[in-house]
């Protein structure tokens, strides 16, 4: 599970960083005024950027597991007659089984967020200006 995990976490960054780009390539100099899609699109960057860090915590969540089960494997073959660092192996698997699960039910959850945010404002997001609102009328 970790090595899917792992693969779809690096796709989900590269996915997230081109996406913020377009976005952010796409944002109209500052003009006086009509900045309701500018701010749309401001929004937009702000929640794939939680994404993106989410994922950048899950990388290291994984590594830490890697870790704390590494310290308590040195532990339990240095004091072979404590049984409690094999349980301790034996809880630090399950709690990672756990919140692997949790962050791929996350996953979901988020590239589902992230489909509705950016169609619902495709509009926006293109042109977060239109003409007929630059327009100014005397």
């Amino acid at each position: 599970m970790l090595v899917f995990l792992k693969k779809e976490v690096k796709e989900c960054v590269v996915l997230c960083s081109s996406i913020k780009m377009w976005i952010t390539l796409k944002i109209p100099r500052m003009e006086d005024g009509n900045d309701f899609g500018v701010a749309i699109q401001e929004e937009c960057v702000d929640t794939i950027s939680e994404v993106e860090d989410e994922a950048y915590s899950i990388l290291d969540s994984i590594s830490n597991y890697h870790t704390t089960r590494g310290n308590y494997i040195v532990q339990m073959v240095t004091n072979p007659s404590v049984m409690d660092y094999a349980k301790c192996i034996s809880q630090v698997d399950e709690t990672q089984f756990f919140n692997t699960r949790l962050s791929i039910q996350s996953f979901r959850n988020n590239y589902a967020l992230l489909y509705d945010l950016v169609t619902k404002n495709l509009e926006k997001l293109q042109a977060p200006v239109s003409h007929v609102d630059s327009l100014s009328f005397y």
